[in-house]
């Protein structure tokens, strides 16, 4: 085993940092309920991307017992809450063709819930909870708990290509982007937001 393969984890974050502090800049923090409505709308289209790529990756039995945290039904069920529609599609970027870009997408997915607390903190602030508008924040905040678990199986799959790990990494991360950042219009206010607010 060679030190990269021993600390598949750490390999990724070095490899995707410069992404995941990009994404980090475009979600930010709820300061009103207008930056939050953005915000359900562009994790909503995310998800609505990511997630049947992850279930086709699980479902080939790549992932082996582990089964992806999936939020989209509680992202919907928070925007109707809202009042909001979806946001219009992007182009679907993510193909994940291999387990090991498959594990390196998992890696971002599951990375998500680590800040999902702070998060709902945000949203309860401006008036959301568990039971309404931030369902999907509490759930995410429940998977916090099994991390140290996902990790360890991770930096256990030394039989894949550390750097196809990375590709998939990055690719889930370009495809947030596509959806959090401004500059693609796909997290723009939608009409209904300043009713919203």
């Amino acid at each position: 085993m060679t030190d990269l393969q021993a600390t598949l984890r750490f390999h990724l974050r070095r490899k995707t940092a410069d992404l995941h502090h990009r994404l980090d800049t475009h979600i930010g923090a709820f300061r009103t309920r207008v930056d939050y409505g953005r915000y359900l709308q562009s994790a909503e289209l995310f998800r609505r991307l990511a997630e049947p790529e992850l279930t086709a990756a699980s479902d080939e039995g790549w992932f082996g017992d582990w089964r992806p945290g999936l939020v989209h039904d509680a992202l919907a069920a928070d925007l109707g809450d809202c009042g909001l529609e979806p946001a219009p599609g992007v182009e679907q970027i993510l193909a994940l063709a291999d387990p090991a870009a498959a594990w390196g997408a998992l890696y971002v997915a599951e990375g998500a819930s680590l800040g999902a607390n702070i998060l709902l903190q945000s949203a309860e602030a401006i008036g959301f909870s568990a039971t309404r508008g931030a369902r999907h924040l509490a759930a995410q905040s429940r998977r916090s708990t099994p991390w140290p678990r996902f990790t360890a199986l991770l930096d256990s799959r030394t039989d894949l290509d550390p750097e196809r790990m990375v590709d998939g990494a990055r690719m889930m991360f370009e495809t947030a982007l596509a959806c959090f950042d401004p500059a693609t219009g796909s997290s723009n206010p939608s009409t209904k937001l300043a009713a919203f607010a």
